[in-house]
């Protein structure tokens, strides 16, 4: 629950197609509808 509430505030403050850079040991997969992962610790906003 902590997670998904820093990625919607993430998400809703980011301009369309942002890229958010993050460590290896981070996890979006069950965050797909707010960022998409496009590199080994990249990930573009979604929407």
């Amino acid at each position: 629950p902590t997670q998904r509430r820093v990625l919607e505030r993430m998400h809703r403050v980011m301009k369309p197609g942002g890229l958010l850079v993050v460590g290896h040991s981070e996890n979006f997969s069950e965050h797909r509808d707010l960022f998409q992962l496009i590199g080994k610790t990249a990930y573009r906003r979604a929407g």
